[in-house]
């Protein structure tokens, strides 16, 4: 069974959540146990939303038990109208999330939190200061994670419309250049993303070397001290349009028995509907098809 079936929860959940259990985890002696976090406040902009447990998806996970999981802006606004980055809040809605798909599931129990943004602080509506929270938090707890700024923006234009609206060949050499003229260098990421769960694509719970930081060591690592396991957790402002034009791509290229159509039908109940971001995952589309040579997308317009 598949991280991404274990994520939709197809069967053999309990056999996959008995294999995550079962993983090598670093004891509280080597770690210590986790800490409660510092959060830094700052003055509400209300440009962005606070925590939704309605946004959250499991997306993956590695045979060692590292987590991905999609959603929005990771803050909560308080009473005094202050926000703080609502870390103690995320871990409790991805434990929740997990014991609902199946009370086998748990979070690591020493894990680093690595925040992957798609904010752009430079198109205003408080998305600027809404980073600005999140580089705080880690600066003053770093111990707990990290964050990684990837800002996302979009594609002008679909590749359905205009010049290779009805020229296939041309849309297909088109797309087998997308690492080098996409602005948001979906390839490139996506593929990021999946070797910080899975290291070097070897199934490391196979054989037993299942070393703590995401996916197995290398020769190097067998002697180092262990780390937390790795949960990843993406995002923009509202998890809809940047994180779903990410979170599809993500499946598209990694999901097993995935079409464009669920991929696009789990986008929409989200809500995503931002052409430019539409339009980018259907870029991503084309090259899963024509560059990563995945048969069976069905990739077609968006609608």
């Amino acid at each position: 069974m598949s991280p991404l079936e274990l994520a939709h929860g197809a069967a053999g959940l309990a056999g996959a959540a008995a294999i995550l259990l079962g993983a090598s985890l670093c004891s509280a002696a080597c770690l210590g146990e986790r800490t409660a976090s510092v959060a830094p406040q700052v003055p509400s902009v209300g440009s962005v939303e606070d925590l939704n447990y309605d946004r959250l998806r499991l997306m993956d996970v590695s045979p060692c038990g590292d987590f991905m999981f999609r959603g929005n802006q990771p803050q909560v606004t308080n009473p005094n109208g202050t926000v703080q980055f609502a870390y103690d809040t995320l871990v409790g809605y991805m434990e929740e999330y997990l014991n609902n798909v199946s009370p086998l599931l748990k979070l690591p129990e020493h894990f680093r939190l690595v925040d992957v943004s798609f904010l752009d602080p430079g198109i205003g509506g408080g998305e600027a200061a809404a980073l600005a929270l999140e580089r705080s938090f880690f600066g003053a707890n770093p111990s707990l994670g990290s964050l990684l700024h990837w800002p996302l923006v979009g594609d002008a234009a679909s590749p359905f419309n205009g010049t290779y609206a009805h020229d296939p060949a041309a849309r297909a050499q088109h797309a087998r250049h997308l690492n080098s003229w996409q602005v948001d260098r979906l390839p490139e990421l996506v593929a990021v993303a999946r070797s910080m769960l899975f290291g070097d694509g070897v199934d490391p719970a196979a054989s037993g070397d299942c070393y703590e930081g995401g996916g197995a060591a290398d020769e190097g690592r067998r002697d180092a001290p262990p780390t937390p396991r790795v949960v990843l957790y993406l995002h923009c402002g509202h998890g809809q349009d940047r994180t779903g034009e990410f979170a599809g791509s993500y499946e598209l290229a990694y999901g097993q028995n995935v079409t464009w159509t669920s991929v696009w039908r789990t986008n929409k109940e989200i809500g995503m509907d931002v052409p430019a971001n539409v339009n980018a995952l259907e870029w991503f589309c084309q090259y899963a098809t024509d560059v990563l040579g995945i048969t069976g997308l069905g990739c077609t317009p968006a609608h």
